[in-house]
């Protein structure tokens, strides 16, 4: 952008002088240093070759405010390569800030993302021990029964003993 200040600058410069000296005229393919010192140089020469001294004071003059112009770009152009700077500094700051919040909010994500990780292991390892407990409880179901069934024969096999008892001493 400052290099597109500056070229525009000099554009407005050199149409502003080849209005001024529309007789003088040099090649635009030259640098703008060698074009101005050319057209510096035409211009004397056709100032010296003009007839009249009111027409050289005139060039004179509109050569004097060209040059003034010429100044006043300048000092455009500098001041907006000063705000150019001024801004790019700034956004190379806010750039900074950007990245180093970017980085703060990755490391969270992972650390949330590693919690997780361990969450989802952690609900595995539960859910594989409620298994087992389910298991568990069945087999404490069936031992359960199992006992009561057994108790019920313990039982039966009392009272037969008991008959049995009594039908030995009775004979």
């Amino acid at each position: 952008e400052k290099q597109q200040h500056l070229e525009a600058a000099e554009v407005e410069t050199r149409k502003l002088l080849q209005k001024l000296f529309p007789k003088v005229s040099l090649p635009s393919n030259m640098s703008h240093s060698e074009w101005i010192c050319g057209f510096e140089k035409m211009a004397k020469e056709y100032l010296r070759d003009a007839s009249g001294s009111e027409e050289v004071k005139a060039m004179e003059q509109k050569l004097k405010e060209a040059e003034e112009m010429h100044i006043l770009l300048q000092l455009e152009c500098e001041k907006y390569k000063s705000v150019l700077a001024e801004t790019e500094g700034i956004l190379q700051r806010l750039q900074r800030s950007v990245e180093e919040e970017e980085s703060k909010w990755k490391i969270k994500v992972e650390e949330s993302q590693k919690e997780l990780k361990q969450m989802h292991s952690s609900i595995v390892s539960l859910e594989h021990e409620v298994e087992r407990l389910k298991e568990e409880v069945k087999e404490v179901e069936t031992l359960k029964k199992e006992r009561e069934h057994l108790e019920s024969e313990l039982e039966k096999a009392e009272i037969e003993r008991s008959t049995y008892v009594s039908e030995v001493r009775e004979v």
